[in-house]
């Protein structure tokens, strides 16, 4: 279901902030995340195909997006 990957997506995003220190929209802007749901992503590599995600947010956060994705993700807040 969409909505509810776009919710973990946003949970995930929310937890990265607080352990970075940053706002949520320098993890990822909410246009990335459509663009994660809105995409078949199988592989970290399929990430470089979303707008908003480049090669350096790919090797930050590409294994752990995918995690979310495969429901493998477990909040930690």
């Amino acid at each position: 279901n969409q909505k509810h990957l776009f919710s973990l997506l946003k949970q995930w995003r929310f937890e990265k902030s607080s352990e970075e220190g940053i706002p949520v929209f320098m993890v990822l802007q909410n246009l990335a995340l459509v663009g994660i749901v809105s995409s078949e992503i199988n592989r970290v590599e399929d990430l470089l195909n979303v707008s908003g995600l480049g090669t350096v947010k790919v090797a930050k956060y590409g294994e752990d997006i995918l995690k979310v994705i495969k429901g493998e993700w477990k909040r930690k807040i």
